[in-house]
């Protein structure tokens, strides 16, 4: 048993709000568990920080998210209204942690309400 060969596939993130994202994700393909995916960790910075190189360790700001082998979506609240984030998503068997998908970038809701203007025509 040795840590997963292959990132999470299909990681998309949707704005569900003004502080809130959800992201979805399927595992690696199954040739490429290298044992029993016990967890997932998603991982999500202020979209500026994702230019540093993500190869090797996340961000230091980075917020951790962890879930469970089954799950295959998460919803991030408390976010900034109106700001982008970089979210990368990687699996985990007893054996350690495999490599981090590649780097999406969602941006949340804007707030507040406009004001609809009556125009004649």
């Amino acid at each position: 048993m040795s840590a997963p060969s292959m990132a999470p596939q299909s990681v998309e993130a949707v704005a569900i709000n003004t502080s809130s994202v959800r992201i979805t994700w399927r595992p690696p393909p199954r040739q490429h568990h290298n044992g029993v995916i016990i967890g997932y960790r998603v991982r999500y910075a202020l979209e500026w920080t994702v230019e540093e190189d993500l190869s090797s360790e996340p961000p230091r700001d980075a917020i951790t998210v962890m879930k469970t082998g089954s799950d295959r979506s998460c919803v991030i609240s408390g976010l900034a209204t109106w700001t982008a984030y970089g979210i990368w998503v990687s699996a985990f068997t007893r054996a350690g942690e495999g490599p981090n998908s590649d780097v999406i970038v969602v941006q949340t809701d804007e707030g507040g309400t406009f004001p609809c203007l009556e125009i004649e025509i």
